[in-house]
Formats: structure tokens, sequence, C-alpha cells
């Protein structure tokens, strides 16, 4: 029968020395951006709406006070015009809106893990897992297995897909890969 002590020896090889660290971070934003000040107008122009000013009025204040300085968006003024359900009240836009977050969101992020990969400074080879969380874009095969594949990473790196999970994504996904990393021969990419 084995004992506590024995069965504390034979997992420790499993475990990881020391606490999972983040070793390199990157960082992708799309590329249209507004100043916080300015969407206001951009957005009821956008959308038809200049003429609710007591609404733009409201608007104007709560983007004054979001403590937000700029937004950025994947969609310029060329996509909104050429699509536009997605600036029209009640007009169904999902579908459009969804396969712009699925072509573009694994981009993104293939350019903030390629700016990590090359801090860390190590070869892809060594990344054994990739956990991916986004808000939008439901797909499958997911956004996870689209960045392994722009990432050049082994076909066999086991992936973790977080699909709708807002703010609450992004500590979800450190709680897993922290987890995933207390493992001794795991290397994770978020």
């Amino acid at each position: 029968m084995a004992t506590n002590d024995n069965v504390n020896t034979s997992y420790k090889h499993q475990r990881a020395v020391g606490p999972a660290t983040v070793l390199a971070i990157g960082k992708a934003v799309p590329p249209t951006a507004y100043p916080q000040s300015e969407y206001p107008d951009f957005f009821f122009n956008i959308t038809n709406t200049s003429h609710k000013t007591d609404l733009k009025t409201k608007f104007a204040r709560i983007c004054k006070n979001s403590g937000i300085n700029k937004r950025y968006f994947h969609c310029t003024e060329e996509i909104l015009k050429a699509n536009p359900a997605i600036c029209t009240y009640k007009e169904p836009s999902l579908d459009v809106r969804q396969d712009i977050a699925i072509r573009e969101v694994p981009r993104l992020a293939e350019k903030a893990a390629t700016q990590a990969l090359a801090e860390w400074g190590q070869s892809r080879d060594k990344i054994t897992h990739v956990v991916f969380a986004t808000t939008s874009g439901v797909n499958m095969p997911g956004a996870d297995l689209t960045l392994t594949r722009l990432l050049g990473l082994n076909p066999t790196v086991n992936r973790t897909m977080l699909y709708q999970q807002g703010c609450f994504g992004g500590a979800t996904v450190l709680r897993v890969a922290k987890d995933l990393a207390d493992n001794a021969s795991t290397r994770v990419s978020l």
C-alpha cells in the first residue's frame, strides 16, 4: 500500500520547480483607432443618428467619463459603409460582425504572440500548449487552431479555447495557463 510520502515523491518529478511565470508579453490592437473625444461624432454620423442630439449629448458625457482615451476597431469606415446593417438599428448584423471577428481575431493574436515569442527568445518548438480566449467570433475549428497554424506551431500542441467569456475570460485563461504551467514539461502560450 502506498503511503503519502511515496505518493508525493512519485509525483514530484511532474511538478515545475518554482511558480508559473510570465516570461514575455506581446500586444496588438486593431489598425483603426478613434480618440474617445471624437467617438460620439463618429458613431452618430456612421449610424445616421446625428439628429438625436439629446442621446448624443448623453453618450458624449459617458465617453468623456469612461476613462478610455482611444477606441480600436477592425471595422474601417469603408467596411461599415459596405455593410450598412452593422450601423442600422435593429438590422441583423451578427453574421457580418462574426465573420469579421473570425477572420481578424486570430491575425491580431498572431501579432501579439509573435512579439511575445520574440521577447521570450526560445524556439517555437518548445510551446506545448496554447490557451486562447476571445469575446467574439465563435467558430469551429476555432481561433486557437488558426493561431497555431499562423505561428507555425507543432500541430500536436494542446489547445484550450474559451469563447464569449467577456472580461472574465482574461483572468480565466491566466488561471488555466498557470495550472498547465505547473507541470514541469509545459510551456504555455496565451
